[in-house]
């Protein structure tokens, strides 16, 4: 997960929705001191992972910093637009959650094969 939120409020967030476990990796502004959309969050979400940005989506409900800056950071992703806005941009999308597993397949295919 990662989120410009702080980690505190964050953790409180997770444990009340009973998320915690669901969760590897929980990165957050304060512990970097930089925050969406800036590049290096995403790929310090990526390294403490372990996976490659290439390899790895981002799935957010703000057009700008979850999406775009994703793309900045050379990762795939999928804008959550419940709204409906659409977009200029050339971005997947969905409305719903339950829409993404489709807007992965029609948007960027087969996942990287990992060596």
């Amino acid at each position: 997960m990662l989120t410009n939120s702080a980690h505190a409020p964050t953790m409180v967030k997770l444990e009340a929705l009973g998320l915690v476990d669901r969760f590897d990796v929980v990165v957050t502004t304060d512990t970097l001191g930089f925050g969406k959309p800036d590049p290096r969050v995403y790929l310090e979400a990526c390294r403490l992972l372990g996976g490659e940005p290439h390899a790895v989506v981002c799935i957010g409900d703000s057009l700008a910093w979850d999406v775009l800056g994703a793309e900045a950071a050379g990762l795939r992703a999928v804008w959550l637009d419940r709204g409906g806005r659409g977009a200029t941009e050339e971005v997947a999308s969905v409305r719903d959650l339950h829409e993404v597993t489709a807007a992965l397949d029609g948007r960027f295919g087969s996942p990287p094969s990992h060596r």
